[in-house]
């Protein structure tokens, strides 16, 4: 799926991002960094740019009274569950974690997009239209080969558990591979996608898009459908063969991980009403 809905919520998704420093920089500016991107995306008029600011703002209130402290709360319980040994349990939970923050951030801005969705112009969408073509190619760079797609989830693995040891990679390369024509299957799925958005917000289709914005699922090619599950399956192989063969240091190094999103997300509720 395209990346303007990421963009759109103006969240910078919470799971997407690495716990770093400039966590609570970011945060603190996703009012202006949200029209920002959505600038470059549609090429925005003073009004929108000044809406996209106002949702950002919202979104980004909302997450600090609102989300982080239950996530927080959940987050405390993933890491319990992972000290404990059940690492199958814990990553099970984390995996939960993250589509529920998805959905609850969705249905959270359901009703604050309107405006903005109904400020959508025909220049609007063709400008949007060009930078998605213009884009394809980098953001689906990583399933141009097995290799580039290996070179990915190694990044993401080496933040949560450290360097993998040469048995860890065997499993990698046995469970994870590009699929055939996966990335044009991604790319045709993105436009069909794009296409269905933009008819919907020129006609001003609120019934569509507010499934754009609840089920999302509903606009993607059946062929996606299909491979997203045989990757979720993939996935799931790996981690099956991969948690038991995690050395204590690895296990502390995802612990380490989740404590620094715990304490990211903390660090910018309103009130010190976090204790570790």
């Amino acid at each position: 799926m395209l990346r303007i809905k990421k963009i759109l919520l103006g969240c910078i998704v919470l799971f997407g991002l690495h716990a770093c420093s400039t966590f609570g920089f970011i945060f603190e500016r996703l009012d202006w960094l949200n029209a920002w991107q959505l600038d470059s995306m549609f090429d925005l008029n003073s009004e929108q740019e000044e809406e996209a600011e106002r949702l950002g703002e919202y979104v980004r209130e909302w997450l600090r009274n609102d989300a982080f402290p239950r996530w927080i709360i959940r987050g405390q319980s993933i890491q319990q569950t992972w000290r404990e040994g059940d690492l199958q349990g814990a990553v099970e939970s984390f995996e939960s974690l993250s589509q529920s923050a998805w959905k609850e951030t969705l249905a959270a801005i359901t009703k604050e997009v309107w405006p903005l969705l109904g400020s959508v112009s025909k220049p609007n969408t063709d400008y949007y239209r060009e930078y998605t073509e213009d884009n394809f190619s980098e953001w689906f760079e990583p399933l141009e080969s097995s290799e580039a797609k290996r070179e990915r989830l190694l990044e993401r693995l080496d933040e949560w558990f450290g360097d993998l040891n040469d048995e860890q990679l065997r499993l990698l390369d046995k469970n994870i591979a590009v699929q055939p024509n996966e990335r044009k299957i991604r790319i045709d799925n993105s436009r069909h996608w794009r296409e269905l958005f933009i008819i919907a917000a020129l006609e001003k289709d609120n019934q569509a898009l507010a499934t754009w914005l609840t089920a999302p699922e509903t606009w993607w090619l059946e062929e996606y459908k299909q491979l997203r599950a045989q990757n979720r399956a993939m996935r799931l192989r790996f981690f099956t063969d991969l948690l038991p063969t995690l050395s204590d240091k690895q296990r502390q190094h995802a612990d380490d991980t989740m404590q620094e999103w715990i304490d990211a997300m903390a660090g910018v509720l309103p009130v010190a009403e976090y204790t570790e």
